[in-house]
C-alpha cells in the first residue's frame, strides 16, 4: 500500500480538461489588507516540474487581473510578490477572486466558480477529519501506553470507524464530482483504500470522463503501476498463496526462535524498529488488533531492524509489544529483512495456520478488516 500512496501523490502530473469556447481566461482579483505588489498566474504540475508563470501583472490598492491561454482546464495558482498564494481550478473564463491577506481562513478566501467552490469545501471537510482522526489516534495511543485495554479497545474502535467512513467519503466524492479536477484532487488522499476500490474508481472515471485526456492518462499510469506490482507479486515468493520462509532469529533473551515453531497459529510477521517513527505510529494499531483477537488463534511474530538491543527493549516495553520479538540487531543486513525482500517498514506478511502467505502490507483499518475476515469467519 506505501507504494500505492507514492503513485497517488502524483496525479496531478497531467492536467485536466475541460474546453474553454475561446482557449482564454481572466482572473479579476482583490487581495484587501496587502501593499502594492507583483501578482503571478501559474500552472501547476505535481511532479519534479516547477510551476509555469502564464502571466504577471501589478498589484494596485489591492486589485489586478491576470490571463492566460489554456483550452484545458487544470489547476492554478495566483502567487503573490509578498504574500502567500492561492490555487484555483479555471472551469469558467471569467473568474472573481477576493481575500484578505490578514485572514488565514480558508472559508473566507473565494474564487467564484462551481468547481473552486466544491475545492474549498473539500479541502475543508479533509482537514476537519483529519483532525479528529489524529485526535482519536492519540487517545487510543495514550490508553495503550497506560495499558487500560478496556478504554484502549473502544478508541481504536472509534477510530477505526471514523477512518472508515473517511475512506468511504472519498469514494462516494470521487465518484459525483462535478470536475475532474476535484476527482483527481480527493483520489489523491485515498492511500488508505485498498487496490480493488481504486481500480474501480478509476473505471468510473473513464466512464464519467470518457473524453478527459487527464483521466485517460492517469488511468493508464495507474494500470501500469498496478500491473507491474501484479507482476512483481506472482514472481516473488512473498506472495498471497506461497508458503512463508521460515526463519530463525535470538529473542530479547538471547534465545533462538523460529518462525516455524508458530505453525498452527494465525500469525503476522511485522517487521519494525525503534527509530522507525512510521513504525511507532504503528504500533497501537497492531496492539489493538492482538488484543481482540489473540484468543483466536492468532499471534504477532515482531522481527526488528535495530542495532541497539536497549533501544529495541525500551521501544518493546514502551509501546507495549507483548508477543515474541525477535532480531539479528544487523539493521538493514537483517537475515529475515532480506529473507522477505523488505524494502521499507513498517511492513508485515500475515500467514495461516499452514504456513501460507494471505496478506501483506496490512496496515492501519486494513489490518483489522483482514484479521476479522479470517478469524470471525474461521477461514
Amino acid at each position: 500500500m506505501k507504494k500505492l500512496v507514492v503513485f497517488l501523490c502524483v496525479l496531478f502530473v497531467f492536467s485536466c480538461t475541460s474546453k474553454h469556447q475561446n482557449g482564454l481566461f481572466t482572473v479579476n482579483g482583490h487581495l484587501s489588507g496587502a501593499t502594492d505588489q507583483k501578482v503571478f498566474l501559474e500552472h501547476l504540475f505535481f511532479n519534479q516540474q516547477p510551476p509555469q508563470v502564464l502571466d504577471t501583472a501589478e498589484m494596485k490598492d489591492g486589485k489586478f487581473v491576470v490571463e492566460a491561454k489554456a483550452p484545458e482546464e487544470g489547476l492554478y495558482r495566483i502567487r503573490f510578490e509578498k504574500n502567500p498564494g492561492f490555487i484555483f481550478i479555471n472551469d469558467k473564463d471569467d473568474i472573481d477572486f477576493s481575500a484578505n491577506a490578514k485572514d488565514s481562513v480558508l472559508g473566507t478566501t473565494k474564487f467564484f466558480t462551481p468547481a473552486n467552490s466544491s475545492l474549498t469545501a473539500l479541502i475543508m471537510t479533509l482537514d476537519s477529519i483529519h483532525t479528529r482522526l489524529l485526535s482519536q489516534d492519540q487517545a487510543r495511543k495514550d490508553y495503550q501506553q497506560q495499558h487500560n485495554d478496556s478504554m484502549a479497545f473502544m478508541a481504536d474502535n472509534a477510530f477505526n470507524l471514523s477512518n472508515e467512513g473517511y475512506n468511504n467519503f472519498l469514494i462516494r466524492y470521487i465518484d459525483t464530482a462535478a470536475s475532474p479536477v476535484n476527482a483527481l484532487f480527493a483520489l489523491s488522499y485515498a492511500q488508505d483504500i485498498n487496490m480493488d476500490t481504486i481500480k474501480n474508481l478509476m473505471a468510473n472515471l473513464s466512464k464519467k470522463f470518457p473524453k478527459n485526456s487527464s483521466v485517460a492518462e492517469v488511468v493508464k499510469q495507474f494500470d501500469q503501476y498496478a500491473m507491474a506490482q501484479d507482476t512483481k507479486a506472482q514472481s516473488s515468493d512473498i506472495a498471497v498463496g506461497k508458503t512463508a520462509p521460515d526463519f530463525t532469529l535470538p529473542d530479547t533473551t538471547g534465545k533462538t526462535f523460529s518462525l516455524n515453531s508458530l505453525r498452527g497459529k494465525y500469525v503476522l510477521i511485522d517487521f519494525w524498529a525503534s527509530w522507525c517513527m512510521p513504525c511507532r505510529q504503528e504500533n497501537p494499531n497492531i496492539v489493538s488488533n492482538y488484543n481482540q483477537f489473540k484468543d483466536k488463534n492468532f499471534t504477532v511474530l515482531g522481527v526488528s531492524l535495530d542495532q541497539d538491543k536497549k533501544a529495541w527493549v525500551k521501544a518493546i516495553k514502551d509501546d507495549g509489544l507483548v508477543w515474541k520479538q525477535v532480531s539479528d540487531l544487523k539493521f538493514w543486513n537483517s537475515e529475515a529483512a532480506s529473507l522477505y525482500h523488505v524494502e521499507a517498514i513498517p511492513f508485515n506478511v500475515l500467514i495461516d495456520p499452514n504456513g501460507k502467505i494471505i496478506g501483506t502490507e496490512l496496515r492501519g483499518s486494513d489490518l483489522h478488516n483482514k484479521l476479522a475476515e479470517v478469524l470471525n469467519s474461521g477461514k
